[in-house]
This record gives structure tokens, C-alpha cells and sequence, in this order.
């Protein structure tokens, strides 16, 4: 397909139909035993997140479990696939190695010999996570090493890093075979019906890309897709064991209330934020689950894994007033008791009356993003938000009793130092104030996103190893102080001074100005209590590495 003589799988470009027609979905969910099918169970189907990686002096490290493998295990074991689930991460979640490469970073993990060990040798297609832009050189070279391990199998590699830069992917990973843009459950499924056919014609699925026999970049559709009825999606599927790793560990994201879930109530984003590659990934389509499927997963989830929380994980949690309300209503009706936070929230229908009637339906975290303090900067970037509502918002919910938190950007291209100081007041006002977590970043300028493609196409970015790994180090390694940054207004160290020393001093503020707060705290970090914020889940993290090593 690439010129590459490994390589059995060639894309014939003249067999393209314009066929769109996708295939006939389950309407019930398939989460248990997998559907009988056994031709289609027959095909040796990997699916790989490889292992995560994180800077060598980093106080961020964040572990989860793969909602992305989970959604399309659902999937396809509601078609009868029966894909092996080969997590990293999960698998190894307290062991890290060093990449003789990379010597920058760390990675976290099974290493790629002991990810290649749990597939067998005569596997007909691995498909491959390639979520996260800070990561691609290290998938890059698990691609690899999955080609030489199995030099016959069909390789895809799918999400939102692949889908962000796709012919540079295909070019910088020659392994690759195929490679999926956009949402992937669909049209993965076509590509292993293709496959398990014994077809080597993949161009009548939208949207793929590759490259042909000439090296030439090839995509069967410049545009992106959605499935619209997201309601008859299949629930994630959770391997048996594989949740309690990271319940055994407190592994989670914001709040730790011992047996955590994922979820998403959403897909999708309707705002066209310049800094954030969603639209490109999702497209700015906005679709939200009917609230009874929500509550009929949760109940499900609440009697197969006894859970106790809930972390909401969309890219926008809710936008209407009217279906938050519904929701709350039917949590308090099935009197299922969990706790559940929202760690990307918009502040349009989140009063003081709704704020309220989450706190009482087990809502315990809420998180907003103003970005930044100032109207030219916001015009800029496209952050549809009212700075005023969005505070007013944020002070609601701590008045009702939830733990709040507050993200902010710093170093835009184009910002001045005048408005970084500002931004940073404002962060500082809300620490005082009471918001839990006042976070300032430094901008990180994700494939994808508008501003990226503006910036590759003036010749200002430079694709490469370094440049990935070093959004890796932006905002991980407080200790690097002359970071690579965009900002064409102030210089790195500036930068680097103010993203470390708001860090400290925002958390100096709160916990001086709510002393409450330091005893919570050391029962996080001395007494194995539950996090109850995000940087608690941090610290407490770090602390347990510095013990370890």
C-alpha cells in the first residue's frame, strides 16, 4: 500500500464507490457476553493504547482508564467482534521505563515487547490509539515494533492526534496501513468487515486515509463524519479486573470517591474555540443522549461494579438548562446514590437553582474555562463565554457547596504581557475567593486546531520529535522554565516564571485564605484519604512516586 515490501494490504484507488451506507445498528446494548458471531469472531483483532508518556521531572501525571478502547470494544462486541484489549497503561499501571530515545521523558507502562507478547504472532489487524499529540513518537515507534512483530497484519491507527495531521503521521509512520479521521467505531467496523472478507479494497469507507504504492497521500474524504444517533451506541465495555487496577491505586481524574467511572452524556462540541482541535476531530456538531439512557447505563454500572462516583468526560458536558434538570430530577427519582463530577462544564445554564439541584442529585465537582480575563483575547480565540456569567457561576457553586475549579490560559499568540497580568489577577481574585483550583497554563498549540493549521501553513511550526515532546513539557515539568512556546509577545522564560509561580502562589492564596482546606489535604497525602481535587490527586500521586523511587 506504501511501498513498503513488508506490507501485504494493497489499497486498490481505482475500486472507489461512492457508496456511503453504513451498517444496521443493535438497538439494544451489548455489554455483557459478546453476540454470537462466528465468522466475525474468528478474525484476530487487536485493539493497543501504548504506554503513556510523561516528563522526567513532571508533578502531572495523568492516569486513566481508556474511554476510547472501551467505546469501541462496545462497539464491535455488539457485532460480534471479539477484539483483545491490549492497554499499557492499565496493565502496568506502577511500572515506568526509560525510551533510549527520548531521554526527556519517561514512559508509563508495558513496554512495546510486553505489549507484542500479549498478541498472538498470526493477528489479522491491530488497531492503534493515537489520541495524544505529546505521545506520537512513542506510538510512532510501538507502530513499528507491532509491524516486525507481525509483519502480516492490517494496521490502523485512529483518533485525535492521527486525525489532526494525517499525512504527516502516514509519512513519519510508514507501518501504518490504515489510518481512520474522526469518530472511529463505524468506520472501524467496515474496515474489519473489509478485511474479513479477504478484500483489499478499503475505498469505498469514508473517511480513511493513506498512501498508495507511489508514497502518494491518498483520503477517501476530505470531511469528517459523525454517527448521528448516538443513543443506540453501544456502552463502553470495561474488561473483567480491569476497572480495580485503578480503583486499587486511586487512579482517577478529579474527585476520588473509590470506585469511579467514565462516562460521556455527549458527543461533540458546538463551539469553534481557535485553540482546541475538536471541530476538526468531532466536527462542531452537538448531540446529547436521551437522559433515560444515561440513568440506564449509570444503574447498570451502580449493580455490575457497584460504583460510587461518576466523571463525566465530555468535551462540553451540557449546554441545556432543560436536560441538566431532567437529569438531576431522575438521578434523585432512582435514588441511586453516586457522586458525579464535570470537569468541562459551560456556565450558561448553571444558576444558582440548578447549581443547587445538582449539589442535591450528587453532583460533588464542577470545572469552568474562562481561558482568559480579557475581550480582545477571547474574541480571538473564539471562546464564546460571558467573563461575568462564567464568575458568578463559579462563586454559585461554591456557595452550594461543590468544589470548583477554574482554568486559564496564558502566552496566546498575539497576547500582551499587559493582558497575561491581568488574566492571572483575575485567577488570583477567584483562589481568594474560594474556587478550590485556580489553574493557569501555558497555551499549548494542539495539532488540529485553528490555530495550529494557521501557524503550519506560515511556516512558524516545525512537525518533529522534538516539537511534539516538547507539548509534553509545557505544562508537566514546572522546573523547565524556558519552555517552547508560541508567544510572539513575551519571551519563553517570562513565561515559564509566571505559568510556575501562579502554580505556587494561587495555591498559597487558597489554602492561607481557607486554611480548612491544609488539613483535607494531608489526609489525602498522609492518611490515604479520597482526593477530593484535582491537584490533591496529583500530589498525592507524586508523593507516592518520590516514596517508590
Amino acid at each position: 500500500m506504501n511501498g513498503n515490501p513488508h506490507h501485504n494490504h494493497k489499497i486498490d484507488p481505482k475500486e472507489v464507490r461512492n457508496s456511503r451506507q453504513g451498517h444496521p445498528r443493535p438497538t439494544l446494548h451489548t455489554i455483557g457476553p459478546i453476540k454470537s458471531d462466528p465468522d466475525r469472531a474468528k478474525l484476530k483483532f487487536a485493539l493497543v493504547r501504548g504506554p503513556g508518556v510523561f516528563s522526567q521531572r513532571s508533578v502531572i501525571s495523568t492516569t486513566l482508564p481508556s474511554f476510547g478502547l472501551a467505546m469501541l470494544m462496545g462497539y464491535l462486541r455488539a457485532r460480534g467482534y471479539d477484539p483483545i484489549f491490549v492497554d499499557a497503561v492499565g496493565e502496568e499501571l506502577e511500572q515506568t521505563w526509560q525510551p533510549e530515545k527520548y531521554l526527556a521523558v519517561k514512559c508509563h507502562g508495558l513496554t512495546f515487547a510486553q505489549i507484542c507478547e500479549r498478541i498472538p504472532k498470526d493477528v489479522d489487524v491491530i488497531g492503534v490509539h493515537a489520541m495524544f499529540s505529546v505521545e506520537w513518537p512513542i506510538t510512532r515507534d510501538l507502530i513499528h515494533a507491532l509491524r516486525n512483530y507481525a509483519p502480516n497484519a492490517l494496521i490502523i491507527a485512529g483518533g485525535e492526534h492521527a486525525t489532526a495531521v494525517p499525512e504527516y503521521n502516514l509519512k513519519d509512520c510508514p507501518s501504518i496501513d490504515i489510518l481512520v479521521r474522526g469518530e472511529g467505531e463505524r468506520v472501524l467496523f467496515e474496515i474489519l468487515e473489509t478485511a474479513r472478507k479477504n478484500s483489499r479494497s478499503f475505498n469505498h469507507i469514508f473517511p480513511i486515509s493513506y498512501l498508495d504504492e507511489n508514497g502518494n497521500y491518498v483520503e477517501t474524504s476530505s470531511q469528517t463524519s459523525r454517527i448521528r444517533d448516538i443513543d443506540n451506541l453501544s456502552w463502553p465495555y470495561w474488561p473483567e479486573g480491569y476497572l480495580e487496577k485503578f480503583w486499587d491505586l486511586k487512579k482517577t481524574h478529579v474527585v476520588n470517591t473509590g470506585r469511579d467511572i467514565y462516562m460521556m452524556v455527549s458527543r461533540g462540541c458546538p463551539y469553534l474555540c481557535t485553540f482546541c482541535s475538536s471541530a476538526q476531530m468531532w466536527t462542531n456538531r452537538y448531540t446529547l443522549r436521551d437522559v433515560n439512557d444515561v440513568i440506564a447505563e449509570i444503574k447498570y454500572y451502580k449493580e455490575r461494579f457497584d460504583i460510587t462516583g461518576i466523571q463525566f468526560e465530555d468535551l462540553t458536558s451540557v449546554v441545556t438548562k432543560r436536560w441538566l434538570v431532567d437529569f438531576c430530577n431522575k438521578l434523585l427519582d432512582e435514588k441511586l446514590n453516586v457522586s458525579w463530577a464535570m470537569p468541562s462544564t459551560r456556565s450558561e445554564c448553571m444558576d444558582e437553582e440548578s447549581l443547587l439541584l445538582m449539589k442535591k442529585a450528587g453532583c460533588i465537582y464542577v470545572a469552568f474555562s474562562p481561558e482568559s480575563a480579557n475581550p480582545r483575547i477571547l474574541e480571538l480565540i473564539k471562546k464564546n463565554v460571558n467573563l461575568d456569567h462564567i464568575t458568578a457561576a463559579a462563586l454559585n457553586a461554591k456557595k452550594v457547596g461543590l468544589i470548583a475549579r477554574i482554568n486559564m490560559i496564558i502566552g496566546f499568540q498575539d497576547e500582551t504581557r499587559k493582558e497575561i497580568i491581568n488574566s492571572m489577577w483575575y485567577a488570583l481574585k477567584m483562589s481568594f475567593k474560594g474556587v478550590d483550583e485556580v489553574l493557569v497554563s501555558l497555551f499549548s498549540i494542539y495539532p488540529g486546531s485553528e490555530m495550529f493549521n494557521d501557524s503550519l501553513k506560515k511556516g512558524k511550526i516545525k512537525l518533529g520529535d522534538e516539537f511534539f515532546l516538547s507539548l509534553n513539557l509545557l505544562n508537566s515539568d514546572l522546573t523547565q522554565l524556558r519552555p517552547m512556546v508560541q508567544s510572539e509577545k513575551v519571551s519563553p522564560l517570562e513565561l515559564g516564571i509566571y505559568r510556575t509561580g501562579f502554580w505556587f502562589l494561587s495555591f498559597l492564596v487558597g489554602y492561607l485564605a481557607h486554611p480548612k482546606r491544609i488539613v483535607r489535604t494531608f489526609k489525602v497525602m498522609f492518611f490515604n484519604a479520597n482526593a477530593t481535587t484535582v491537584f490533591e490527586n496529583r500530589l498525592s500521586d507524586l508523593a507516592k512516586r518520590i516514596i517508590k523511587s
